[in-house]
Order: C-alpha cells, then structure tokens, then sequence
C-alpha cells in the first residue's frame, strides 16, 4: 500500500501512517539518479577522475487545494543541486590496465549513491588500505559515483562484440575480426594490397633488366598507401 498522494486522510490507521512513514524514507534514500555530464576533468596524479553532473529530473513537489482538499502536482518541479566531484568509473584491472572512453559535457551516465560516505575515500590514494567513513551519512547525494555511457545506441551490432568511435570501429565476431572507418575496412585495404603486389609479380620480367611498372599498378599502390593512412594512426 502506498501513502496517498491525493487524498487527506482524515483519520489515519496503522497502515496509513506505516504507509507516509515508509513514503518518507524512500524521499530521502538516494539509490541510482540518470543524470548528464556537465564539465569533466581526468585524473591528475594522486587524484581520480571526477565529473560535475546534473540530474535529468526535478523534485516533484504537490501542493493541496484549499476547496476540494486534493493535492496536486506543482508544474515545472525544483531541479536538484548540480553533484560536484563525483569519481568516474574506469573500467580496468587498476592503475596498469583500462579502457578509457573520451568523455565530454552532454553525455548521459548512471549515478549510483554510496551507502556510507565517501570523503575519506575520495580524499585517499587509490589502492590504499581500508579508511573509516568520514560522518554518519547514509545514501546521500554527496556520496555519488558515476557510470558514464548510459545513452541509446542506434544500429546495435548482434553479431560482434563492439568498440566504436563515431563511423571507426573494431569488431570481433565469434570468428573474425573487423577494423574499418568511415570509407574503407582494413580487410578490404590489405585486399587491394595484395592484389597490387600481384600485379606486380606477375609483370614479365627480362633477365639482367630492370622491371618496368604499368601506370596501373603504381596508382593501384598508391591508392592502396592512401587507404591504409586514412585507416591507421
């Protein structure tokens, strides 16, 4: 049963006042909050990556008619204070080993809140030995940790697990893998080189003389070399 949200109960049971008091403590039991990057600054030496993060909805305050006694939504809502320093999760095994993703203002993430508070956390080097709670706090929403990423995908691939950059991804699918941009895969560009290297090859060649190249085949490598630079860094 949940507390009324649009009635006044004029004499409450047990069950209504358990009802309000159980409403009451999940108002301020911060769990999980979609929110949206604001400004974000990498980890420096000694210190973590942090964001500042707005959420992505307002409180919803209700406000009681004085004629029919009901209450009823406030318009608009009050949005809730931006978050400031909240650690960024990385996914890796610690300090040697990640994978990191260019994180800008305007992307969505998933904030989860610490049961305890994490001050003396934040404040410790990373790796370091089990710290004690700076106060007593419990699920607050200065206790946040954010997961950035949580946005829609369009054109989901079924097939490969996927890394992507815009139109330049790496793929691997149960068998092979896939590394192509905008314009060309490296399958294809390595295709057109060993075509090339074919034709080269196969040119008739006269003993004690230099070989001669067609025009073909110096374009077809050419193109080949602009491929690949416009593929690999």
């Amino acid at each position: 049963m949940s507390a009324p949200l649009n009635l006044t109960v004029v004499d409450p049971e047990l069950a209504d006042l358990i009802a309000q008091i159980k409403k009451e403590v999940m108002l301020d039991f911060a769990c999980h909050a979609i929110g949206t990057v604001v400004t974000f600054t990498p980890g420096l030496v000694g210190r973590r990556a942090t964001a500042t993060i707005r959420v992505n909805y307002t409180k919803t305050y209700y406000e009681r008619n004085l004629v029919t006694g009901k209450y009823s939504p406030v318009p608009g809502g009050i949005p809730y204070p931006i978050l400031l320093d909240v650690p960024v999760f990385i996914l890796g095994g610690g300090a040697t080993s990640g994978l990191t993703f260019p994180i800008l203002p305007g992307h969505e993430c998933m904030v989860f809140f610490n049961d305890r508070d994490i001050d003396n956390w934040f404040a410790a080097a990373p790796g370091s030995l089990p710290v004690e709670n700076a106060s007593g706090r419990l699920h607050s929403f200065s206790d946040g940790i954010a997961l950035i990423g949580f946005a829609q995908v369009t054109g989901y691939d079924l097939l490969r697990v996927l890394m992507f950059n815009g139109l330049t991804q790496v793929g691997c699918s149960a068998t092979q893998v896939r590394i192509r941009n905008a314009t060309i895969s490296l399958g294809t560009a390595l295709g057109n080189l060993i075509t090339a290297i074919e034709g080269i090859v196969t040119t008739k060649c006269v003993v004690n003389a230099p070989v001669v190249l067609n025009l073909a085949t110096i374009t077809a490598l050419q193109a080949v070399r602009v491929q690949l630079a416009g593929l690999l860094e």
